[in-house]
This record gives structure tokens, sequence and C-alpha cells, in this order.
């Protein structure tokens, strides 16, 4: 949600910047002061540009996994926004123990049987791109 409003006032930063910046191109004549200013400001475009570009492709590339059930019994199974082409997923428990491993190929859907005893566990998933972490609960 940060990202989304720091987008947006970033967007109308560069809306009020361009707009200046086109009113001081059709003033006339100008010093040497206002042609280094209007330079600046350009340069400032370019680079607020560069990092709105940045944020949206960050906001992109997330991944976001949604577990379910949860709580859960015995099996949990996991949606993913986009499909991983190799990803290892680690479960720990809330001590921090690892308690299982396993590899997973070209999917955005999975589920598996779990056999944990119930408590809290962190489900951690990395990618060549990503590494995320989820909770949830087995009863």
């Amino acid at each position: 949600m940060k990202r989304f409003f720091l987008i947006i006032s970033l967007s109308l930063l560069f809306i009020q910047v361009k707009a200046q910046s086109q009113k001081a191109q059709n003033l006339g004549p100008q010093t040497e002061l206002q042609v280094e200013k209007r330079k600046s400001t350009t340069d400032s475009l370019v680079v607020l540009e560069t990092e709105i570009n940045k944020n949206e492709q960050e906001i992109k590339e997330k991944l976001i996994a949604s577990l379910f059930p949860n709580p859960c019994q015995n099996e949990l199974n996991i949606h993913l926004n986009f499909k991983i082409r190799e990803a290892r997923i680690s479960i720990f428990n809330q001590n921090g123990q690892h308690c299982k491993t396993f590899m997973v190929n070209q999917v955005d859907k999975f589920s598996f049987d779990h056999k944990l005893k119930p408590g809290f566990y962190i489900f951690s998933i990395v990618t060549e791109q990503n590494s995320e972490q989820f909770h949830f609960k087995v009863k």
C-alpha cells in the first residue's frame, strides 16, 4: 500500500514539474539562471521517471501467496500470483527450527500433506528473483 501511495505522489510531482517546465519554455528569452534551472528540472524528471519505473517493476515482481485453509489440519493449499519456474519451499516452526523442504517447478498452485504438529509455522518460498515468507497455523 505504501508503494502505491509513493507512485501516486511521485506521479503528481512529475506532472507538476512537467507543467512548470512547459510554462518556462513559453516565456521567451531567458537568463542563464533560468536555463540552468530548466535543465536541472528536466534532469529531475528523468530521475523521477526512472524511480517510478523501478517501483512499478518491484510491485509487479512481488510474490504473493494465498495459503488456505488457515488454520489447517493435514493439507495446505498454496496459490501464487504468477507461475514460478523453480522454487525451494521450506517450512520452519515458531522456534525457527527447520521442519520440511521441497522443490516445485512450473507451478502457480500446489498443495501438500504436511503432517505437522499443531502450532504456528513459517512457509518460505525462494526463487531466483524472490524470497518471501508467509505464516500459517496447524490445528
